[in-house]
Formats: C-alpha cells, structure tokens, sequence
C-alpha cells in the first residue's frame, strides 16, 4: 500500500511540491506487513465449547515530523532548518527506535526524514470465549457466556509521539515512544458474562 499524501497550498504535507511524486512518494501509514488471525472452537461433553482467536499485526507506520516552520511553512514539517530558514542542529534518534525508523539515525540541517518512516509496535491479542448449553424441555436451550479479551493484556498502542526537534531535547527524546492515554491505545484486558436463551 503506496500512497502519495494530499496537496494543498496551506496545508502541503509535501515538503517539495515541484516534485511531488519522486519526493513524497511512500508507504501508507494503513499498511502493515503481516497480519495473521487464527480461530479456533471445541467442544467439549457435556454441552460446554470453547473458541479462541488470536490477532497479530505487525505494526503501522507512523508520519514523523520536526517541530519547526522553516519559512512559515504551515501544516507538519520534515525539513530541519529553522523557523527563519537558517542552519539547524543536528538531531539524533533516540537509540531504542533506530530500528523502527526509516530514516536516517542523524539528521543533520536541511535534511528532510522520510514520510510515514516510524514503525509501530507489533499488535497480539487473544480473546476467548466459554460457552454452556444447557437443554430445557421442548425446543429451549439456556446458554451461559463467558468471554475474555486480549487475555494475557498484552499492551497493543495506536499512537506514537511522533515529534523531532532540534531545538528540544525532550521532544527528541519521546520520538517513537507510545502514547499511553486511554483514546491511544487499544483496550486491556477485559471480561464479559452474558446469557442466552433460544426457542
């Protein structure tokens, strides 16, 4: 999955809009390089069955950018010069997401990273689910449910701070980390119980 962002005039997510296609072309931050997902039932006597599936995915990419805007451009930035256009310093990836980037492990001034160059963490869930039927007369059947899911609370996060700067030290140092906020991450562990009855 390839794509080539949107061009806009106050919002241009390119950082050379007179080469748009040679300079901005790059992986989609939806693709993700492999996924697999497993299903599984059985049933056991006595009316009870149990099924579970698990997901993996191997991580989304993620747009960086650098927390500056050289010559008042608008919208996010790659490019690292300074506001006014001058010679920024050089910024260093923190050590620990070097293999998850893309890009350069230095970038010196008037360097532009890559787009959706950082890679997310690797996604595993596994839910489960626990089901006894219990025969009532005529054509009824009560059914007790018991359902856990992402059993074993693997942390699984959505967002990444996704900020460089050559100026801020701590904003650097952040870059690739999750973001840990509720609406960021996927969900923990967490279990339901429910019953059914059918006719």
């Amino acid at each position: 999955m390839h794509d080539n962002g949107t061009l806009g005039y106050t919002a241009p997510s390119a950082n050379n809009p007179f080469n748009y296609l040679d300079g901005e072309y790059a992986t989609s931050t939806d693709f993700q390089r492999h996924t697999v997902r497993a299903w599984a039932l059985y049933q056991f006597p006595w009316g009870v069955s149990a099924s579970a599936s698990y997901f993996f995915g191997s991580g989304n990419r993620f747009s960086a950018s650098i927390a500056a805007t050289p010559y008042g451009k608008t919208g996010t930035n790659r490019l690292n010069l300074t506001n006014t256009g001058a010679a920024a310093g050089t910024i260093t990836v923190p050590a620990g997401v070097v293999d998850r980037f893309d890009g350069p492990a230095t970038i010196t001034s008037g360097m532009v990273i890559p787009r959706n160059a950082l890679h997310g963490l690797p996604l595993h869930k596994v839910d489960l689910r626990l089901t006894k039927d219990i025969p009532l007369p005529g054509r009824l059947k009560a059914s007790f449910i018991g359902e856990v899911f992402n059993l074993f609370n693997h942390a699984n996060y959505g967002s990444y701070s996704t900020s460089l700067s050559a100026t801020n030290a701590a904003t650097t140092a952040l870059f690739g980390q999750p973001q840990q906020n509720i609406g960021n991450a996927y969900v923990p562990r967490e279990g339901q119980l429910a019953f059914r009855l059918s006719f």
